[in-house]
């Protein structure tokens, strides 16, 4: 079956030097939820850009349904819904106008959109001006307005962003409901517990590459998360030691009296008396537990600080 999204080899630069994707190879199957995040600036919303055929890459091929998505015919766009920076609506429109007016784009009955009113929990709002809603039930019409014609394929650029807790659990909540009957969905966001709840595949994006991808247990596995014991010794060490105990417990040092290790008791026993053996005193042992939201947190931190 032919994917619904193939990217092989992209590359996109801005001006000669700026390079904001380095050779990603992407694949959204048919019915599968993907979750695209990383940190502001780490290629996402150009990434998707390229897949709606608003950008050219600059070398490589984007395909959306085998087809170049630059050349896309328009029967397949019309089974595209997006939802991008701007949410799309007319704040003088009602709500139940905003969505006729999207439904006569994309060429639906009105039986279609009652269905988007009720599916997102706008009936009761269908007769409000959209400039009278509150930033829940925009962000609620702005998911009807891509999706009244039921596309086969929605990319949503960061739905959750700049909501309340609360607006934004009944928003992940909707999303979760769609994505259940069996659509394909592109998700970029930079909340990675957001994207686990609603998608089935995460894809990890810093600085323009994709590090990481898979379920949350295999982006575990391939970003080396777990639990890490930190030792502190009474003393400095030279480099002969730390290369002992690297070659023997893969141990990682911290500073000239720290290091750390993988989590095992028995590892750990052994540790400390190989120590003790070589005439180093053992200050401290303590367990660490790093989640992959801690390390999801410090990339962002790391990435962003540096303004990239």
């Amino acid at each position: 079956m032919t994917p619904v999204v193939e990217l092989r080899g992209v590359v996109k630069k801005y001006g000669r030097k700026v390079a904001a994707l380095k050779g990603v190879d992407l694949l959204v199957e048919e019915g599968e939820a993907v979750g695209l995040v990383g940190p502001n600036g780490a290629g996402k919303t150009t990434l998707i850009k390229l897949i709606l055929g608003l950008l050219k890459p600059t070398a490589g091929t984007v395909r959306v349904w085998g087809y170049g998505s630059a050349v896309l015919p328009r029967t397949l766009k019309l089974r595209i819904g997006y939802l991008l920076e701007e949410p799309g609506l007319y704040d003088v429109l009602t709500v139940e106008e905003n969505l006729t007016f999207w439904a006569k784009v994309y060429g639906v009955d009105q039986e279609a959109i009652s269905q988007a009113l009720r599916a997102w929990g706008l009936w009761s709002e269908r007769k409000k001006k959209a400039k009278a809603l509150s930033a829940g039930m925009r962000r609620r019409l702005s998911l009807a307005r891509c999706t009244v014609h039921d596309p086969r394929f929605v990319v949503l650029d960061e739905p959750t962003s700049n909501l309340d807790p609360e607006t934004r659990h009944e928003v992940v909540n909707l999303l979760i409901e769609y994505t259940a009957q069996g659509r394909s969905l592109l998700l970029s966001s930079h909340d990675l517990f957001d994207v686990e709840q609603i998608t089935g595949r995460i894809v990890l994006l810093r600085q323009g590459a994709i590090v990481a991808q898979g379920s949350v247990e295999e982006l575990k596995t391939q970003l080396g998360v777990g639990n890490e014991i930190k030792v502190r010794v009474a003393q400095s060490m030279p480099d002969s030691l730390m290369q002992e105990l690297y070659d023997a417990y893969g141990a990682k040092q911290l500073n000239e009296r720290e290091f750390t290790v993988a989590s095992d008791a028995k590892n750990t026993r052994r540790l400390v008396r190989y120590l003790v053996e070589r005439g180093v005193d053992v200050e401290r042992v303590e367990e660490t537990k790093m989640t992959l939201e801690d390390l999801y947190l410090t990339i962002v931190e790391e990435d962003e600080g540096k303004g990239n």
